[in-house]
């Protein structure tokens, strides 16, 4: 039988990398809109910004996953859901990928700290 706590590993680290599994399958089905828009703001160090749909309508958001040395004026490439327009994103490696990335690393290193638990008791047990 595995020890406890290297169970307990795997299978929270095998959750996160099911998540992250899920959030990919998300991020690569995802009908979304290519357009530009501009920063015509910063909140603090977060991003306002405005565009204009495919259909005309001006949305204006503020990007709180993305802090960033943009400054008022700057372009930006977005991502928006035709159907959900509010549903925005700046288009870029963290903005459609930082919650898979993120869910695959700790995931995976859950992953493997379990597995070495789990060798280690393993080991230390068929010694003694």
């Amino acid at each position: 039988m595995l020890p406890s706590l290297g169970r307990i590993l795997i299978v929270v680290g095998a959750v996160g990398l099911a998540i992250a599994g899920i959030f990919a399958f998300g991020a690569l089905q995802d009908p979304h809109v290519t357009v530009s828009g501009k920063v015509v703001a910063l909140n603090g160090k977060f991003p306002v910004v405005q565009f204009a749909t495919k259909d005309g309508n001006i949305i204006r958001f503020t990007n709180f996953t993305q802090g960033s040395s943009w400054h008022a004026g700057d372009t930006v490439s977005l991502a928006y859901d035709p159907i959900n327009p509010q549903q925005v994103t700046i288009e870029g490696f963290g903005g459609r990928w930082a919650s898979t990335l993120l869910a695959a690393a700790l995931g995976g290193a859950v992953l493997l700290l379990g597995l070495l638990t789990t060798f280690l008791g393993l080991r230390r047990r068929a010694a003694g």
